[in-house]
């Protein structure tokens, strides 16, 4: 090639080695039947057509395929594993509850009976009257509050990867992006649900001072109201000898500032996210779905249809019967509750249908009682007011359990409890009505009530 060379040139040729001939094919293979694909037998005229097929494409194109790394792979059914990382569609999880159903009411796939209920109102624990099983978008939406809690901890490699292709400098509870790819809408749809219950407890100070919820039940940008604030760690306003007070009043008023210094951290130690829901910090789905569930009240009959010693074909044709007839059977549920304040005790308490529509509520102040006699006092008031109403049937609900056990056991209590005692229990008799304890989660409208102060008795029809 150049000629005023001696002597004769020498060519080399180099075939670059590309990063698809260093990878291990096993693991790639192991990657996609993760993400829905598997090795799918298929009949002899399928597989002869596709051959023909690649024979024209290698003579058309003049490429040449290595059958010693090909493999012919197909989509399969839908998993468990699918079901947690991917977003079902709504047609799906719709088509999955009327399986579920056919499944529980019809004799075979043949012949269709009556059904009772719908199947999103089967999915309730046994206690309120349902299956024990989830509603089928309440898991989806459990599934991917945990991918949210991954995103936000940053342990995986995914994790890593979302935060530098989508979050970038931004915090996650504020990444905006125009083009939203799947995964990531599949995340923004519990952003704010997840946030809401994540808190931080302080370690080496790595948490946003803004964003971040780590001095009260929402961050600070949120209780102030601060829109597009800077971003600031929670480190930048500590010092050798505790928290920087004077940076800490030009960022937020004086009452955050002495919350904040009531603050422990540690900085010799890393900072700790916390899923509120949960015992003991960490999170669980199961901790999620019973947030994200709707809730039923707690019904006596309930937790006696569905039983494990009750056959299935007499647990189907109770709860027909006590679905269908609930409503003639049982006029009401009265929620009652007091508190007392400054010494001085005030009641309330609604009634609601079988449905959990409000008909009548009230609110009405007794002067100095301790709670015990407040609760007594609140449920008397309550109930002579039913009766009044001509109310039959009823279920009176306290989140007192010491009154519900008084109550029943027809104790004669001390002077002057007694005689409210007494007068309770005559009117459960006379309007043939129950008393049951509920927690205080269920109570919350009589406890919403009570916490008015109206300084007056109330009504409301």
């Amino acid at each position: 090639m150049d000629r005023r060379l001696a002597h004769s040139d020498l060519i080399l040729k180099f075939d670059m080695e590309k990063a698809y001939d260093r990878v291990e094919w096993p693991f790639l293979l192991f990657m996609l039947r993760s993400f829905g694909f598997s090795e799918l037998a298929c009949s002899k005229s399928c597989l002869e057509a596709l051959h023909d097929f690649l024979l024209l494409y290698q003579e058309h194109f003049g490429q040449k395929i290595d059958v010693g790394k090909s493999a012919f792979l197909a989509p399969f059914s839908i998993s468990e594993e699918h079901c947690r990382q991917f977003a079902l569609p709504n047609q799906i999880l719709v088509a999955l509850g009327r399986i579920c159903n056919s499944f529980l009411w019809d004799l075979n796939v043949d012949s269709r009976r009556v059904y009772w209920a719908a199947w999103e109102k089967l999915c309730f624990p046994v206690q309120e009257g349902g299956l024990g099983v989830c509603f089928f978008p309440d898991s989806a939406m459990a599934f991917a509050c945990k991918s949210w809690w991954r995103l936000r901890k940053r342990v995986s490699i995914w994790a890593v990867y979302m935060h530098r292709k989508y979050i970038k400098d931004t915090h996650p509870s504020i990444t905006m992006m125009d083009r939203l790819p799947a995964s990531w809408r599949r995340l923004l749809a519990v952003r704010d649900f997840t946030e809401l219950r994540i808190r931080w407890c302080l370690g080496k100070g790595l948490v946003d001072f803004l964003y971040d919820i780590w001095c009260g039940d929402l961050s600070l940008a949120q209780e102030l109201g601060v829109s597009n604030p800077p971003h600031s760690l929670v480190v930048e306003f500590f010092t050798s000898q505790g928290w920087n007070v004077p940076l800490l009043r030009e960022w937020v008023p004086e009452f955050v500032v002495q919350r904040i210094i009531s603050i422990h951290f540690s900085p010799d130690q890393d900072d700790a996210m916390v899923w509120v829901p949960s015992p003991n910090g960490d999170f669980s789905v199961a901790s999620a779905w019973e947030e994200i569930r709707q809730k039923r009240n707690v019904f006596f009959v309930d937790r006696y249809v569905w039983g494990s010693i009750v056959p299935l074909q007499l647990s189907k044709a109770g709860y027909g019967c006590s679905t269908y007839f609930l409503e003639e059977a049982v006029a009401g549920v009265a929620n009652t509750d007091a508190s007392v304040l400054n010494g001085r005790a005030a009641g309330g308490g609604a009634l609601r249908d079988h449905c959990g529509r409000a008909i009548f509520a009230y609110y009405k102040e007794f002067g100095e009682l301790e709670v015990l006699e407040g609760e007594a006092q609140s449920l008397l008031v309550g109930l002579r007011m039913y009766a009044k109403r001509e109310v039959r049937s009823l279920i009176a609900e306290s989140d007192s359990q010491v009154l519900v056990q008084l109550v029943g056991s027809k104790a004669v209590s001390k002077w002057p409890l007694c005689i409210v005692l007494r007068e309770i229990r005559h009117f459960l008799s006379r309007m043939n009505a129950s008393l049951l304890h509920v927690f205080r989660e269920a109570n919350s409208v009589a406890d919403a009530l009570v916490s008015l102060q109206l300084r007056d008795q109330r009504c409301y029809d």
